[in-house]
């Protein structure tokens, strides 16, 4: 026998080592950080025999994951990335016949000009036809030609001359103003995504996002909810099955993070307390878990999902190019399930090897993640509150731009 013990460097009584609580924890006899478990990884064989396979939760769950993933993987390239492509295309398809359809208008707008030169002079409008029109005259036409094309019923009945101000054309101009902008914000709102109305400038939010408080606090909710975002149909540019995987991702890394703050003397307290969960002595472990894994969330989001891109593709005017896009989601989905792959095979055998060492401790740290992942189910009911509030406020009371950005940040977290 070869003993690897340091030399003591004090003799401890049976009384200090009675009130001494964290004495065995603070010495570590593996000469390893406490903090980090990574040595685990060295147990190469314990991992690989018939016990550290049969009874290892880790193993087990870290599998389907994998599984789930790979069949992700191979159901989106197979179906779902050629729906995602159509999509871009129909939007390219809409983009081209709107420019298509304003340079038409343009056309015919400047040939109407040539063909009847209008000239202004002293307040008045002078035609072809020399019939001189006051400018009051021609605004109170103008309005009576608006709201005759805008009613349906009465497409028939044509531009006559009236002359009573009430009845069908008896609105004011400024009526006509207003029922023409709720039109077109019913028509911004109706074709545009949650993302999109949460990512307007203050300018445009002002003008045309009249949602109530709950209404902005669902739209929060569709977009930044595990459940809700992962699994239920919601109006957006991002693949279903990338956001399911996404999910399956935030549970492998609420695990993984948990497994680091597993040391040593979280063994030491479990073993004080006679085996019992003892939730008190995991609480800062889980909300540290929480908030890593939920911001390497917001990070793995942010770089891999569609929606951001497709936007800005859609609301480009100029050099919109539709086969860099389509190029570019390619390349970026490539990378994320090739990463994920690596990541998954990583934590397989990091979370194996631990739960293989550490087999009776593996019923804590399943614990300890299930609560992590139901913190992150509660956490955006309460979180989101806090932008809708600064948003709903910057809308309601003009000059407050200020307030809006900071909701818009606020909205990310």
């Amino acid at each position: 026998m070869i003993c690897n013990c340091e030399v003591k460097s004090k003799e401890f009584i049976i009384s200090e080592v009675i009130n001494e609580e964290n004495l065995l924890s603070s010495y570590n006899f593996t000469n390893n950080s406490s903090s980090l478990n990574i040595f685990t990884m060295k147990c190469i064989y314990t991992l690989f025999s018939k016990e550290g396979l049969k009874s290892n939760i880790g193993n087990y769950v870290m599998v389907v994951n994998l599984i789930i993933f790979i069949v992700i993987g191979i159901l989106f390239y197979k179906v779902e990335f050629v729906f995602l492509i159509d999509k871009i295309n129909k939007i390219r398809i809409i983009k081209k016949a709107k420019n298509t359809k304003s340079k038409i208008d343009n056309k015919n707008k400047n040939k109407k000009l040539k063909e009847n030169p209008i000239k202004k002079k002293s307040g008045k409008i002078v035609t072809n036809n020399s019939k001189k029109i006051d400018n009051h005259e021609k605004e109170k036409i103008n309005s009576k030609r608006i709201l005759v094309s805008s009613n349906i019923k009465s497409s028939k009945i044509g531009l006559m001359p009236l002359k009573k101000e009430k009845g069908l054309f008896g609105s004011s101009k400024k009526n006509i103003e207003i029922h023409k902008n709720k039109i077109k914000k019913n028509e911004i709102l109706e074709t545009v995504t949650d993302y999109e109305l949460n990512s307007f400038s203050y300018e445009k939010a002002l003008k045309n996002d009249k949602r109530t408080f709950v209404q902005y606090y669902k739209s929060l909710l569709k977009t930044k909810h595990p459940i809700i975002f992962s699994f239920i149909p919601i109006n957006d540019y991002n693949p279903k099955l990338i956001k399911i995987s996404l999910f399956f991702i935030l549970f492998t890394n609420m695990y993984i993070i948990n497994v680091l703050f597993f040391n040593e003397s979280t063994i030491h307290k479990i073993y004080k307390d006679g085996g019992i969960y003892n939730l008190a002595n995991f609480v800062k472990d889980i909300i540290c878990s929480f908030f890593i894994a939920h911001f390497l969330y917001i990070i793995i989001k942010y770089i891999f999902l569609s929606e951001r891109n497709i936007v800005n593709f859609k609301n480009r005017t100029k050099n919109a190019n539709f086969e860099k896009l389509k190029t570019l989601l390619s390349f970026k989905y490539i990378c994320f399930f090739i990463l994920g792959f690596l990541f998954f095979a990583i934590f397989w055998y990091y979370l194996s090897s631990f739960c293989a060492v550490f087999k009776n401790s593996q019923i804590y740290l399943i614990k300890n993640t299930l609560i992590c992942l139901i913190i992150s189910f509660v956490y955006p009911f309460v979180i989101n509150l806090l932008p809708c509030t600064f948003r709903i406020i910057s809308l309601r009371r003009k000059s407050r731009k200020w307030i809006y950005n900071i909701s818009k940040v606020l909205q990310f977290i």
